[in-house]
């Protein structure tokens, strides 16, 4: 069992990936089980440079938030390391990286 965990572009509401994050989860079902969780970021824009905690603070916690609701449906959550990846598109590949 994996998580992607998907960071969305700039400006670019989470709402809009879930067509994609269905296609990937499809294609994936054959070999493993895998959930994708899009959080939303505030304002629609990610943080991508953190000189200091409480920069990152709020992506951190959407993030968690939305690991959150995954495991209430269901995810067994992993060693993170290990059985989660991250990715974005655009701004959300920058602020991922």
């Amino acid at each position: 069992e994996k998580m992607l965990l998907f960071i969305p572009g700039g400006k670019v509401p989470n709402h809009h990936y879930g067509p994609t994050a269905q296609a990937i989860q499809d294609a994936a079902a054959q070999d493993l089980r895998l959930w994708v969780v899009v959080p939303t970021v505030f304002k629609n824009l990610c943080v991508i440079s953190c000189s200091a905690p409480f920069l990152c603070a709020p992506l951190h916690n959407t993030v968690e938030e939305a690991l959150a609701v995954a495991k209430q449906k269901g995810w067994n959550r992993g060693k993170d390391d290990e059985d989660m990846w991250l990715a974005g598109h655009s701004l959300g590949g920058v602020c991922a990286n």
